[in-house]
């Protein structure tokens, strides 16, 4: 997400720089392309990071469980210590004298580059959409009847058992999942700057930007500073080339249905039990043509199914506007949910880790399409959610609806975050719209104090009428059993 920020801060005529420490060197791109970026970067060398193995994204087909969490959390500290040392660039970043700095909320580290080379005015962006965790930073209150948790599989309208899984998963992202991304990396920076505080580094961004669609996500309370700018890539497509537009415009094919599980969870780390339930289920469709990014064709997958395309890179874009679209299958990425949703296509949704989850169960609330639990899929499963999706017309209608809803905002994301960098560069954090309740504790931001006192008002009165009435009731008696004596 933050790559198109920089080309499209650039292609308006900005000076933009981009400082990308590298973690991973299998990742080859730098996420943006234009000429105009000055990029900075600290290589790895060997020996660094022993935390990070290169199994460490596949192993999450295993869950997202306590030890890989922790995992995560080592991690990010071992990169932030090496960030926040790399004096050679802090120098050169602080010689530009940026008028904004724009940061990656899920790599708080960049909150102690900023400290080291000076920079006052920042932007926060987010690629996923907000939460009830992320809210509490900016001193808005969580409403646990309606506001779902971090990773949390309930929607809006809940259930009083929801209710109560919901709180669960409120405090599981509070104790265990922010602590994890968060806490390790916000130690790492105390070691610099002792007084640093994520939560209220966060809150001074002066806007806090985010890749999710409003008419798709759950309405949750925010301040003005908190703003919707998902689709950024949203030029139109382009018509189709090549051999893939030859199978698409061929009369043999009827429909097309793109599967595509995004950058970070990727295809041929798939397990074959999964594998083999999607190509079976493919099979039984021989009218649909199923367009599969997939990293390693080279090894033989679906060789052997005639209606399945098997390529490294696919025109994802241009693919979900083409009218033979029917479907797309995705692993219910932020990224993928955006796309579809702009372009009115329903979606079946295989989720694996982090957001994914909660987006699926989002999907199936807006009726837009179905999810599979891939720890218990089977060729049957597919075939009956696939079935579902290609004949019943309610999720195609719904999801162009939502389409047309989107397309007819008054601003684009571009035209949204253009004006923000303006605003943000000019004025920084005013103020003017941020809440107060950032500034307070939750004992008062919930207000249990006043609740505290009020209660113990109620016990005191209750107490005092107990007292009156005991001794009115004690002296009406006394002056009853005086009568009967006299």
């Amino acid at each position: 997400m933050d790559g198109k920020l920089a080309d499209i801060a650039a292609q308006a005529g900005h000076e933009v720089s981009v400082y990308q420490p590298i973690l991973d060197e299998k990742v080859k791109t730098s996420g943006f392309s234009s000429p105009n970026i000055t990029l900075y970067s600290m290589p790895k060398n060997k020996g660094d990071y022993p935390a990070f193995k290169e199994d460490t994204v596949d192993n999450l087909w295993e869950g997202m469980n306590i030890k890989n969490l922790f995992n995560f959390g080592e991690i990010r500290a071992e990169f932030c210590t090496a960030i926040m040392n790399d004096s050679k660039n802090h120098a050169l970043l602080k010689a530009q004298n940026f008028d904004l700095v724009v940061l990656e909320w899920f790599e708080p580290c960049g909150y102690g580059v900023i400290q080291k080379i000076g920079a006052k005015k920042y932007i926060t962006t987010w690629s996923g959409d907000v939460n009830a965790n992320i809210l509490t930073s900016f001193g808005i209150k969580t409403h646990f009847s309606y506001s779902p948790g971090m990773m949390s599989t309930v929607t809006e309208k809940m259930t009083f058992l929801q209710r109560v899984s919901n709180m669960f998963s409120y405090g599981f992202g509070k104790l265990f999942v922010q602590p994890a991304m968060t806490g390790t990396v916000t130690k790492v920076i105390q070691k610099h700057y002792p007084d640093f505080d994520y939560d209220k580094a966060v809150a001074k961004s002066s806007f806090f930007l985010f890749n999710a669609e409003e008419h798709v996500s759950y309405v949750l309370p925010r301040t003005p500073k908190i703003i919707n700018i998902p689709n950024m890539d949203n030029d139109k497509p382009k018509p189709l080339t090549g051999k893939i537009s030859e199978i698409v415009e061929s009369e043999k094919t009827k429909g097309i249905v793109l599967f595509s599980f995004g950058s970070v969870i990727q295809a041929f780390s798939m397990p074959s039990r999964v594998k083999e339930a999607f190509l079976g289920a493919f099979s039984e469709f021989p009218e649909i043509t199923f367009f599969w990014k997939y990293e390693k064709p080279e090894d033989g997958t679906a060789s052997n199914i005639p209606n399945v395309i098997v390529d490294k890179w696919l025109p994802q874009r241009d693919l979900l506007y083409h009218p033979k679209i029917r479907a797309f299958i995705t692993h219910g990425g932020q990224n993928s949910l955006n796309e579809a949703a702009v372009a009115g296509v329903p979606l079946l949704s295989l989720p694996v880790f982090a957001d994914q989850p909660t987006n699926t169960e989002l999907i199936k609330y807006r009726g837009t399409g179905l999810g599979i639990d891939h720890k218990t899929i089977t060729k049957e499963k597919v075939v009956a959610s696939l079935r579902e999706i290609l004949n019943n017309d309610k999720y195609r209608e719904k999801a162009k609806l939502i389409s047309r809803m989107i397309q007819a905002r008054p601003l684009t994301s571009k035209e949204i975050f253009l004006k923000s960098v303006d605003f943000a560069a000019e004025f920084g954090e005013t103020g003017t719209l941020s809440a107060e309740g950032a500034n307070q504790s939750a004992i008062v931001l919930y207000s249990l104090d006043v609740i505290g006192f009020l209660f113990g008002v109620v016990v005191v009165v209750i107490l005092l009428l107990k007292w009156v009435l005991v001794g009115s009731y004690g002296f009406v008696l006394s002056r009853f059993d005086k009568k009967k004596v006299e």
